[in-house]
């Protein structure tokens, strides 16, 4: 609350809740602006809270945006994934994936019976608009891996899980 002052003969008073200095001297125009002066203050004071709470709440908006958890963001999911999973035939295939930084896989599959000889891709994969699944081309055939701590899961009929090589 301001108070203002012109001269020893001023007086306060209260008019419907706001307290106001008079004087003997121009008391209308003194009146005038103290009560202009409170209700300059008052908005602001209100319009530094309101942007003090819009500062506030876009911090709080950009922080759960930045921190929803997925699979690229969070984990160390570049290395060496391998497994060695049945065939349908029953002949073990030994499998390893290695995906790089730059978003680049080999992919390596190999009969361990050596029936065949080993299968070799290269390529580029894309993660998906959760990024918690990779999508890649081998052999020209689309495939979908979910990235887990220290694993994939391959996203198909048959679910099999490649461990991270340590």
């Amino acid at each position: 609350m301001l108070i203002f002052r012109k001269n020893q003969y001023s007086i306060n008073q209260t008019h419907k809740n706001k307290k106001f200095t008079d004087c003997f001297h121009e008391s209308c125009k003194i009146r005038c602006r103290v009560i202009f002066m409170d209700r300059n203050i008052s908005i602001i004071i209100l319009l530094m809270l309101a942007v003090i709470a819009l500062a506030l709440s876009s911090c709080i908006t950009s922080i759960e945006t930045k921190g929803s958890r997925n699979s690229r963001s969070y984990l160390d999911w570049q290395g060496v994934y391998k497994a060695v999973i049945l065939s349908n035939e029953g002949n073990y295939i030994d499998v390893r994936i290695r995906l790089n930084l730059d978003q680049s896989f080999e992919f390596y599959y190999e009969r361990m019976d050596g029936a065949f000889d080993p299968f070799y891709w290269k390529g580029v994969f894309q993660w998906d608009k959760t990024e918690n699944i990779i999508i890649a081309d081998i052999n020209y055939v689309h495939q979908q891996y979910k990235v887990e701590k220290n694993k994939l899961i391959r996203l198909d009929v048959n679910n099999f899980i490649l461990v991270k090589e340590q």
